[in-house]
């Protein structure tokens, strides 16, 4: 074989080396990405499980409360469950603010799209509550769907869960699999 033709293997061989080095580190950053977009949605996810839980905590305290405390709840707009439906509203409305305009890929679309549609639904249902007053009030609290809520949540687990599988990511690792409040 003529000197030639072995360096034109060789700068062959070389370039097509180099051309795969780089399409594997291509590959493992888009894979790195998807994984660090999960891990943020898991985070939305577990910032609305939160929300989600102290309405449950806020209404419970709501229906086992007595006359005298249903009355502060309606008209006093500083009572202590009021003030925790307008903060619920503020937070989840952020939540869903974030969820639509950060771009995340295609795959991980409707993830996003299932928690923005129950962050907003939580939002503007807890933001009725603190709007409203006297027995309107007690009526709104009443007419909360914390189901179809939950509902959308646990869609939008089975989806993060496959994601999770299909891209290797730990959701785990958000808070220890869990959010300390």
């Amino acid at each position: 074989m003529s000197p030639d033709v072995l360096t034109y293997v060789l700068i062959g061989l070389g370039s097509a080396l180099l051309i795969g080095a780089v399409a594997l580190l291509v590959v493992r950053l888009r894979r790195r990405e998807a994984r660090n977009q999960i891990r943020s949605l898991a985070g939305r996810r577990a910032e609305l499980s939160a929300a989600l839980h102290a309405t449950q905590e806020a209404m419970d305290s709501l229906a086992q409360a007595d006359e005298e405390h249903l009355a502060e709840f309606a008209h006093d707009t500083g009572s202590e469950e009021r003030q925790t439906f307008s903060e619920i509203a503020v937070r989840m409305r952020i939540v869903t603010s974030e969820l639509i305009n950060r771009p995340v890929r295609q795959a991980l679309r409707p993830v996003s799209s299932e928690l923005a549609g129950a962050a907003t639904m939580l939002a503007e249902d807890v933001a009725a509550i603190g709007d409203g007053d006297g027995p309107a009030l007690l009526a709104a609290v009443d007419e909360l769907d914390m189901s179809a809520m939950l509902s959308k949540l646990h869609a939008a687990d089975d989806m993060l869960l496959k994601l999770c599988e299909r891209y290797g990511a730990n959701v785990d690792e958000i808070y220890g699999g869990g959010l300390y409040i």
